[in-house]
């Protein structure tokens, strides 16, 4: 199942299945604007376009009625059914009308026809439904018959809705600062970063993995999977406390978080691995975009996603080591102008030294670069 932001190329994939002749099955939440890409890529074809809710219809809407035609019975279809031209014929709430409904969109997926009625040939039928996996609908579950019918599209909002006073609401125009009206704003892409907590990450490379996280969550919204050989804990990424007290220590499997059900569940934009790759992996590459961010001395684990590799964290030549003599200081680098006799100035900068500690030896070392300044400088000005 394909995972697509409601825009643009979504308009372009519906026009891709009319003309392919395979009917979308559009799968999203309430408000996003489902129908009205159906309305949109109609009208970018040049088609008609009819849309129908479901859940409102009885069976002999969709089948239509008898007629006794001498000794036979015939159907008279709806009149809304189209009988010429070009266009597309969309079915609202399918998981949510009575299982009777749906067996005449079976046979009109299947057949192109209702009894009596025939779809014309220039015609395709859609569907669009809210997801059943997501706990707010009444829906129910749709069976393999049925779907197998459909190229199945999730959707996901490109931008978020939130509340405001400062716009009216569509419903009470008038009472524009008592009831909050929407305001779309631009979506934080959603990364989902999986560690590997097998046994062979280290404390040390956790800690490093956790720098790359603070950097991720800056401008994205991150949710964590911890995962070894199955998936442990799932929650958001805090820039505050960084991550929580990781579990797992186990065997390592890089299937788990590329299953098609977690997936539609989290719908991310992209999928961040941090890993060292020593694992199996997804035969097949998903259809979300994956990096393989591969910790100092990982191996490349397959031939599918974006490969990077984490640079090993830099040692200072004299770290933890104690300074040489009371003259060494480590604060920020020297810079003083010297004015030669052609009246140009030149920058030169002084070594790195040790902070000294006590107020004893910054005396000390005050009068030492007074005496370094007259006797190489000779003159100069410090900034």
């Amino acid at each position: 199942m394909l995972t697509v932001k409601a825009g643009r190329q979504l308009i372009e994939l519906i026009k891709l299945c009319y003309h392919a002749n395979r009917p979308p099955l559009l799968i999203g939440k309430h408000g996003i604007g489902k129908s009205e890409l159906f309305a949109q890529a109609a009208i970018d074809l040049g088609i008609g376009y009819c849309c129908r809710d479901l859940s409102l219809m009885e069976p002999p809407d969709l089948v239509g009625l008898p007629k006794l035609e001498g000794t036979t019975t015939r159907y008279l279809p709806p009149a809304f059914l189209p009988v010429e031209g070009e266009g597309v014929l969309v079915f609202e709430e399918l998981n949510r009308c009575a299982p009777y409904m749906r067996a005449p969109c079976l046979q009109l997926l299947t057949a192109r026809c209702l009894n009596d009625y025939q779809l014309p040939p220039g015609w395709l039928p859609c569907a669009a439904i809210n997801p059943s996996d997501d706990g707010n609908y009444d829906v129910q579950e749709l069976d393999a018959a049925l779907l197998s019918r459909f190229t199945r599209v999730f959707v996901i909002a490109d931008r978020e809705v939130r509340p405001t006073y400062a716009r009216p609401s569509r419903r009470w125009p008038d009472l524009v600062g008592i009831i909050p009206g929407q305001a779309r704003q631009a979506r934080k892409p959603k990364i989902l970063a999986v560690i590997d907590t097998s046994a062979s990450i280290t404390g040390e490379l956790l800690t490093l993995i956790d720098r790359k996280l603070r950097h991720l969550a800056k401008n994205n919204e991150v949710l964590v999977v911890e995962c070894d050989c199955r998936i442990g804990g799932v929650y958001a990424y805090d820039r505050r406390h960084g991550l929580r007290d990781v579990q797992g220590r186990g065997g390592t499997d890089l299937r788990p978080p590329f299953e098609e059900d977690f997936l539609r569940q989290h719908q991310p934009d992209l999928v961040v691995y941090l890993t060292d790759g020593c694992g199996p992996t997804p035969t097949y590459k998903p259809s979300i975009p994956v990096i393989w961010y591969l910790v100092p001395g990982g191996q490349i684990p397959t031939v599918w996603g974006r490969i990077i590799h984490m640079a090993a964290p830099k040692v200072r030549k004299n770290e933890g080591a104690a300074p040489k003599n009371r003259h060494q200081w480590t604060k920020n680098r020297l810079e003083c102008t010297v004015f030669c006799s052609n009246s140009r100035e030149k920058s030169v900068q002084m070594r790195r030294f040790f902070a000294p500690e006590t107020m004893r030896d910054r005396t000390i070392e005050h009068q030492w670069i007074a005496d370094q300044r007259h006797r190489l400088l000779g003159g100069a000005t410090w900034r």
